[in-house]
């Protein structure tokens, strides 16, 4: 479970290059040719991505900073997309800098209150558990996201970026 955030490269027909890149059965999914096939399809139509762990407090970040909570569910994104333009992700990235040169985001600890049970309880079952330890408040990945959303719009010549929560 978690939080994959993907911003697509203006312009590509997502379709036809899934088209493109799918030419193995179901059979076939954990093939290396496969595998590399579906990171080609993703290099021609991803701009940049964002992963934050389901329990990670960091997760909310990126919903706050571009005002769209609403597709936030709670242990990963609702899968919908939204557009963005320039605007709206410049002013995500001058909060989140900003924010972290102040009082920073180490304060954010909303972690599920059940969720160390759950991990004590996997982990008694042979599951391997990593926590990841506290949070720094790092969101150095927030601002590569943003920054590689206003690269690709520059690079497109594009007003609007599409931003798909998962």
């Amino acid at each position: 479970m978690g939080h994959d955030i993907t911003a697509y490269k203006p312009g590509v027909d997502r379709e036809a290059a899934y088209a493109r890149h799918k030419d193995r059965t179901d059979d076939e999914l954990i093939d290396d040719a496969w595998c590399k096939s579906y990171d080609q399809y993703e290099g021609e139509v991803q701009a940049a991505y964002l992963r934050r762990a389901a329990w990670n407090p960091l997760a909310r970040v990126i919903y706050i900073a571009l005002e769209c909570t609403d597709l936030d569910a709670g242990c990963s994104g609702t899968g919908e997309s939204r557009m963005f333009n320039r605007e709206q992700i410049a002013s995500a990235y001058n909060w989140i800098h900003q924010e972290r040169h102040g009082d920073g985001f180490s304060e954010l600890t909303d972690v599920p209150a059940n969720f160390t049970k759950i991990l004590n309880v996997m982990g008694a079952c042979g599951a391997a558990v990593a926590t990841g330890g506290a949070n720094t408040g790092d969101v150095t990945p927030e601002l590569n996201f943003l920054n590689g959303c206003m690269s690709t719009m520059d690079n497109a010549g594009a007003d609007e970026i599409e931003i798909q929560f998962g």
